[in-house]
Parts: C-alpha cells; sequence; structure tokens
C-alpha cells in the first residue's frame, strides 16, 4: 500500500482493494490479460491432504505400481482396492474411484494417492487485478481460465447450430445441414406426391 502511495501513480490506489493476506505483485512488459492467462495456465501439480474437497472425481488406475508388498496391501485393502502381486510389486487389479467430486478426502485415501504420487490438486497463481502504466488504468477481476473459456464457448456453439439450422441461418457452418435438410424435405414431398398421384379411368378423375 505504502508503495503505491509512492508510486506517484494516482490511478494505480484502485488495486487497494484487492490488497489483502498472502498478495504478491508482479511486474512484467506483457498485457495484463496476458499475463493472466499465463498464469493460469502455468498449475502445479498437487498431492491430497486429508480433508481437502475432491475436485474431480478421483480414480486409481488399474496396473502395475512401485509398491513392494508390506504394509502397503492392507492400506490399499482398506480404501477397497483390490490388488495382486507381480514380480515383487504390487498390481492394482481394477480401477477404483476412491473420492467421488466434492466429497472430502479421508487420511488413507490421502495416504495412499502420496504413495502411488497420484496428484489430483493443482497450485497456480490466482490473478486478481492488474494496472497498465500506460494507459492508466485498473483492470478488476482479471483471471481468465482459457480451457473453460473454450469449453463454454464449444457448448455455447453446440447449442446454437441446431438452432440456427432450425430457423434457416445461413452460414458457412450451416449451410451443409440446410441442404440435407431441404434434400430431406424433397424427399419426403416426393414420396407424398407419389403415393397422392389421382388415376385417370374412362375419363375421370380418381
Amino acid at each position: 500500500m505504502r508503495a503505491i502511495d509512492d508510486s506517484g501513480e494516482t490511478e494505480a490506489k484502485g488495486l487497494e482493494p484487492k490488497i489483502k493476506e498472502n498478495i504478491a505483485v508482479l511486474f512484467s512488459d506483457m498485457d495484463c490479460f496476458e499475463l493472466s492467462a499465463e498464469l493460469v495456465r502455468n498449475k502445479i501439480p498437487s498431492k491430497a491432504s486429508a480433508g481437502q474437497e475432491a475436485p474431480e472425481d478421483i480414480e486409481i488406475p488399474a496396473g502395475p505400481t512401485d509398491l513392494v508388498p508390506g504394509p502397503a496391501i492392507s492400506e490399499l485393502g482398506a480404501v477397497g482396492i483390490q490388488i495382486q502381486i507381480d514380480k515383487g510389486k504390487i498390481n492394482i487389479k481394477e480401477s477404483k474411484i476412491v473420492a467421488k467430486k466434492g466429497q472430502k478426502i479421508t487420511g488413507p485415501v490421502a495416504d495412499i494417492l502420496s504413495k502411488l504420487d497420484i496428484k489430483p490438486f493443482s497450485i497456480n497463481l490466482v490473478p486478481l487485478a492488474g494496472y497498465d502504466s500506460k494507459e492508466k488504468k485498473v483492470y478488476l477481476n482479471i483471471e481468465i481460465d482459457t480451457e473453460k473459456t473454450l469449453k463454454d464457448l464449444k457448448e455455447a456453439f453446440g447449442r446454437a447450430l441446431p438452432f440456427a439450422v432450425e430457423v434457416g441461418y445461413t452460414s458457412k457452418d450451416t449451410i451443409k445441414y440446410l441442404l440435407q435438410k431441404a434434400e430431406r424435405k424433397s424427399k419426403a414431398m416426393e414420396t407424398v406426391v407419389n403415393n397422392h398421384t389421382p388415376e385417370v379411368n374412362s375419363g375421370e378423375v380418381n
């Protein structure tokens, strides 16, 4: 706070509401949003601790491990994992989900995940705000999750495409579907016409 006051950058004081505990200040020549995306993208895998909530379903896959027979056998059995011994190492017979999304991770599960070097969490710096010294602007809430944004765009496109085809909106993405739709309707109409062609009999139309 004192550094901002002494900087002479009056506009930078807009960052003060975001400055609380556990804050790091980064200086860069990069654009605020480019730097934000880079920080979000660079995640470090992290081991699970007892009491944490699983971010997704945590699965221990089937296959060989580097664990040797011993206490690990009973520890794996305690969380419901079936094993077999092969060439002096423990093999996991079947994949098993040991913690569902949102469920708290137990101590035994955390221990097994650690021994198997499974890191279900990730650590990264969370961008809170940015100050552009050239534009003299403060940008709040600049966290950009590129993967989530792309996923959301794909889902939105998936919903928009059938709607656009239904209403007959023409674009390079819909044209082939519109042509297919027109062809289907044409064939359906042809079938209807052929099935209802009037018969001419002795000068009368039936």
